[in-house]
């Protein structure tokens, strides 16, 4: 007997799936056909999801205004103190700074991917504020995740300066879509345990800190900049590997969960080995410092007994433009306030 189902697509790589309509089949492989037949003749789509209409829980019309009525309770949450200029002066335009390898001197390519994985990276942090384990952790993990926007802005404005575009730090972050981002693969996966939190935060910022020691010794410019960066970012790594050793002698249930957590991370380093290969900055140093952040963290997840999982032979890059759909998310909630009120002053 056919049944309903509810079709949903994905246009892009990056872009959240969307409700496009519904179709009758018997199985989910004809309404998958079916589907695509009826909703991406066109290549409208890079993929599908189809799901049973009365597997879909609605919330009912007429109980509406009571379930959001405690909304009205809470006006802070809500950015409604704006004044506006003339909607015929808004430009909704994306930022004119494109991110193609073509386009886009490598002296900046390689600023705005790590500027991208630093904003990223306090993203992801900021969401745990309030669900960290203690009172000191809220702490630290605050101020980890504002030093780390603080890198975001200063390589940033250092991406502008060498391509002299009339942009600012908060333009190329507000008005790009997702993929047309550079940051790293594994920082735009969501973290769903404080395994995830602390593990990832080793890997960046022992990645992080070697980024900006080699650059030290490359470019002047970066000198008094990565003096600072290099003995806040050894405070990341500090916390990052006091938690892990933690985790890993603590109960059975702790171990697995670092353990999961680096099964699930560690395979997309090689993209961090791929950046520092194709942007070295210090090639008469790259026998000493390619790989010191890889065998830095190497040796600290051993040192507490974690098996590493094994590297992919090939690997498509966030800095090449490949993504994952929680990317399109991320950016999409950070963006929702400036897009609603474009060009807004608070």
């Amino acid at each position: 007997m056919p049944e309903l189902w509810e079709v949903f697509i994905r246009p892009k790589n990056g872009i959240d799936f969307r409700h496009c309509g519904s179709v009758r089949a018997a199985d989910p492989e004809l309404a998958l056909q079916a589907a695509r037949d009826l909703y991406t003749r066109r290549q409208e789509a890079i993929a599908i999801w189809v799901v049973k209409s009365k597997n879909i829980h609605a919330l009912d019309p007429d109980i509406r205004d009571v379930y959001f009525a405690s909304a009205d309770e809470h006006p802070e949450r809500y950015a409604g103190y704006y004044s506006l200029p003339e909607a015929s002066k808004i430009s909704r335009r994306t930022a004119v700074l494109e991110d193609k390898k073509n386009q886009l001197p490598k002296s900046a390519a390689f600023t705005l991917t790590l500027a991208d994985s630093c904003f990223i990276q306090t993203q992801r942090l900021c969401q745990w504020c309030g669900q960290a384990p203690s009172l000191e952790e809220e702490m630290a993990i605050s101020n980890i995740a504002l030093d780390t926007l603080s890198y975001a802005r200063y390589l940033y404005q250092e991406t502008i300066n060498r391509v002299e575009l009339p942009e600012t730090p908060d333009t190329l972050v507000f008005k790009r879509d997702a993929r047309q981002y550079r940051n790293f693969r594994f920082i735009e996966l969501p973290q769903y345990s404080f395994a995830d939190l602390v593990l990832r935060n080793l890997i960046f910022s022992s990645f992080l800190q070697n980024m900006f020691q080699r650059n030290k010794i490359a470019d002047e410019k970066f000198y008094s900049f990565s003096e600072k960066a290099i003995v806040e970012i050894q405070y990341h790594v500090d916390h990052a590997h006091n938690w892990i050793r933690r985790l890993s002698v603590g109960t059975a249930i702790a171990k697995q969960r670092i353990q999961s957590a680096l099964d699930i991370v560690w395979p997309h380093t090689r993209e961090l080995s791929l950046f520092s290969e194709e942007f070295d900055v210090t090639d008469h140093l790259q026998s000493q410092t390619r790989c010191s952040w890889h065998h830095r963290a190497t040796d600290l997840l051993r040192e507490v007994g974690l098996a590493l999982p094994s590297l992919p032979d090939r690997y498509r890059c966030g800095y090449d433009g490949y993504h994952t759909e929680h990317l399109g998310r991320l950016i999409s909630e950070t963006q929702s306030v400036y897009r609603e009120f474009p060009g807004g002053i608070w």
